[in-house]
This record gives C-alpha cells, structure tokens and sequence, in this order.
C-alpha cells in the first residue's frame, strides 16, 4: 500500500512544521483522503507535465488528549492516497470502487486454495458424518485450531498475498491471510460457502470510507452465510469460540471478498446482555477485621477476555500470580481457582475461588469499619473540564450485578449503614443498597454501559453519573460491639 501520513506523532508533543508531498506524471490519476483538512495547507503545482500534491502542517501545538475521545482519526490530521488503477508485481488491479478492488484480491488469492489431497480426506473423515452445517464448521475450526499456529509472513507481495494451502498443511503455521484462506479452503471441500474477509483490527481501527476504496487493512479473517446469521471465524487464534468476534474485530465495516468482488459489510456488535459479569460472594469477618470469601463469577460475551486469556496461558503459577495481583484489596491470599470455559457464539466462563484478606476492615477501639463492595468498586473519579472538546465515545456495552453477603462478628451490631442508591442516565443506569438481617450484611449492586458517542456537552453529566458510581461503591458499613 501506498504510504500515509500522519504530522502529529503522538500526544503532548507539538509539530514546528511537518509537510507531505506526492509526485506524479500529470496524465495520471492520484486519489486522497484527507482528515481533519481544515488543520493543513494544500497546494497543487504543475511542472513540465509533473503534477506536485502538498500538505502542510505548521506551528500546531501539541493536541491535549482526553478521557473518553474518539481515535486518532477522528481528532487528528491524515492524508491516505491511492491509485485508481496500480500494479503489483504482475497483477494489476483497479481501486475505483470496493467492488474492484476486491476483483484485485480475488486474482492474488486465485489457485492458493488447492488443498493436499490427505488434507481432503482429513476434512470428510471428520465431517461427512455430521449432521448439519453447523457442526461441519465448528470442527473444521476447531481442526484449523489444533493444527495451526500463527506467525506473521509480510516479505515481498507476502504482505498482500496469503501462502497457499500447501504452505500452510506442511508448515502448520500461517499469517492471517494464509490461515483465514486456509479455512476457507476446508470449508469449501465440505461443502460449506465461506468468504475471505479484509478488516482493519484493534481498537485503533481505520473505518471504511465508502468514497474512498483503498488497502489500509491490517487483518484477514473468515465469514460464513448462515440462514440469516453469519458465523465469524478469528483464524489466528487457537483458542478464540468459533463464531465469537472479540474486540478485535467487533462492531466494525470490513470487506467481504465475494466472487464477483468486494462487498462492505459490518462484524458482529454485542450487547449489554451478551456482556456479562454476574457475581456472588458470601464472606464472613472476624473481629479483627479479617475476612474470608468464597467467591463465583459468570462471564458472558467480551467480558470473558481477561479470564479467557488466562484459561489459554494454562500455566497454573501464571493463573495464581495474576488472582493474587488483579485485586484492589490490603493484603490477600486468593486460593483453590477454578475457571470453565463453556465455547459458543456467545462464551461462558465460570470463576470460582477462595480468598483471604488480612485487614479488610478497619478496626478502632470498639468499631469495625467495613467496605461491603469488595470486587466491583469503581475507581474512575472523575474532575469537571468546562473546556471539554471532543465527543464521549464509550467503547462497551456491558451488564454487572453483584450480590455480597457478608456475615458479621457475633457481639456486633449495625451503627451506619448506607442509603440505597439509583440512578438513570444517557451512559448506562447504576443502582446498589445495602441491607442488614441475621447478623448478615447483603450488598445488592447493579451497573450497565451503553456503547456509543455522546457530545462534549453530556461530559458534566458523565463526571456526575461516575463520581455516584465512586462514592457509593467506596461506601462505608459501621458496626460496633455491643
């Protein structure tokens, strides 16, 4: 791809003068994008039938970041060009629409399907028995999992065009394009319509411009038609559910390769229902402020990320340093770990474990100061910014609940207990209360997040909504003996 340019490095730091400049015969064509143009100078010159493009950035000051805002892209000078027609190597190709430029990768991906023929037979040795397309991909996916492993391959045309499915069957490894085409390739000799897909990954993610056809992607990776879902399949991961699209690649355009060419379409988007964190503790508390807990955890959908990628790390001391590390608590021992991980479009993974912590509640004279929301707290306060500039862009729906029950010393009674709290708002709803009967503290805490971008106007109303969140998750239980 052609190159982009970017004047502004990074944060806090100020540009004296930056200039891009693209040079070319006059009787071609150049295509550009230009972000946030209203920050540059352009000028076009022409020469002795040499046409000249110039972007200019001077004496802008370093951008001041803030919590919340949109990428980079979104906030920052870019220029992206492109060619209407280009070759590479000995392919040619048209990026006049997205629909030709898929034509384009259609010719580089052309004869790299051929699968071995003990590959074949593998693919209907595991799945001519299956009774229907569904199960056909799950293990196929699950095959590609157990017999592949990722390596990044972007010598030469490498970093446009995948190895083909030779490579990757006697290598056993592949780069996203070489697997993503491998697995469409075991599909396909299933019997099973799968496409080849072109995404720009991670959360610092280029959007489509339906204007601007181009190659800035960065990932390959798999959809298959399915009535009327699509099933989703990350290739490079080993351990990923099949159909399940993480934050990798969620809720975003990508170009789906078709036969005819490219066609934009969007990844899958998660709600706060497919997001969950449901969480039950039952403790109890000595009088030394002391306190032991057993602890059970359901994670659904991207709230399994953390969990999932310790599930895969498989190393149990890995597993047991990051539970005695992970918690904002005084002193702590967490024990007898426990994580299942139930694959599906939607994961699940179940936590449970014990844990021990030396002095989580204050001890003076004949009180014992107790913080009954021990996981959940929410510890982003926030300071009001009347000069806020950019929009709010919150990145996850989400759905928490925790209950806590907390059983108290005997000889103690209750001396303050906090007022419940409720409250409704544009980012998500919070609500939590606290109650006291048989010697038992019960914590009831219910939070939600609503993935989307707000203007800089509702940022008072954000500051609002999480310093309640703060104050009331940080909230106090007074007891005292009796």
């Amino acid at each position: 791809q052609l190159p982009n340019w970017q004047p502004l490095a990074g944060s806090n730091i100020s540009v004296e003068q930056s200039s891009f400049s693209v040079t070319f015969p006059s009787e071609l064509y150049v295509n550009y994008k230009v972000l946030q143009k209203e920050m540059l100078h352009f000028d076009s010159v022409i020469v002795n039938n040499t046409k000249t493009y110039t972007w200019l950035l001077n004496f802008k000051k370093a951008i001041h970041r803030e919590l919340f805002q949109p990428n980079v892209f979104q906030t920052d000078p870019f220029v992206f060009i492109t060619l209407p027609v280009f070759q590479l190597q000995n392919y040619t190709g048209s990026m006049q629409s997205w629909q030709s430029f898929g034509k384009f990768i259609n010719q580089l991906n052309a004869g790299h399907d051929m699968l071995p023929d003990n590959i074949k037979q593998q693919v209907h040795l595991l799945t001519d028995h299956l009774q229907n397309q569904q199960q056909k991909i799950v293990t196929l996916y699950q095959y590609l999992q157990k017999n592949t492993r990722y390596i990044n391959i972007a010598l030469g045309i490498g970093g446009w065009q995948p190895f083909d499915c030779k490579y990757v069957s006697d290598n056993k490894y592949g780069d996203c394009k070489a697997l993503s085409n491998f697995m469409v390739a075991l599909l396909k000799e299933a019997g099973i319509k799968a496409y080849y897909v072109l995404i720009s990954a991670t959360d610092r993610h280029l959007p489509i411009w339906k204007d601007f056809p181009c190659g800035y992607f960065n990932h390959a990776t798999v959809c298959v038609p399915d009535g009327q879902d699509s099933i989703w399949l990350e290739c490079t991961s080993s351990s990923v559910a099949p159909g399940f699209a993480s934050h990798f690649t969620d809720d975003r355009d990508a170009l789906l390769i078709t036969d005819s060419g490219g066609i934009v379409v969007h990844t899958p988007t998660y709600s706060m229902h497919d997001n969950q964190q449901n969480r039950v503790v039952h403790a109890t508390i000595d009088e030394r402020g002391n306190m032991q807990a057993q602890v059970h955890t359901l994670y659904t959908g991207q709230a399994i990320d953390d969990v999932h990628e310790l599930l895969n790390v498989g190393i149990p001391e890995k597993i047991q340093q990051y539970y005695n590390q992970n918690f904002n608590l005084p002193t702590y021992n967490v024990q007898h770990i426990q994580l299942e991980e139930q694959k599906s479009i939607i994961p699940v993974v179940k936590e449970s474990f014990e844990i021990i912590v030396n002095g989580f509640a204050a001890v003076m004279g004949k009180r014992l100061f107790i913080k009954p929301d021990i996981f959940n707290k929410w510890e982003l306060k926030l300071l009001p910014d009347e000069t806020r500039k950019y929009p709010i862009v919150l990145k996850e729906n989400f759905l928490h609940t925790d209950s806590v029950f907390i059983t108290i010393p005997t000889g103690y009674e209750i001396e303050s207990l906090p007022k419940p709290q409720s409250i409704h708002t544009i980012f998500g709803d919070y609500a939590i209360q606290f109650i006291y009967n048989n010697n038992e503290i019960e914590v009831i805490r219910y939070q939600t997040g609503i993935k989307q971008q707000f203007p800089a106007t509702d940022y008072e109303k954000l500051v609002d909504f999480y310093n309640v969140m703060y104050l009331n998750d940080h909230a106090q239980v007074v007891l005292k003996k009796i």
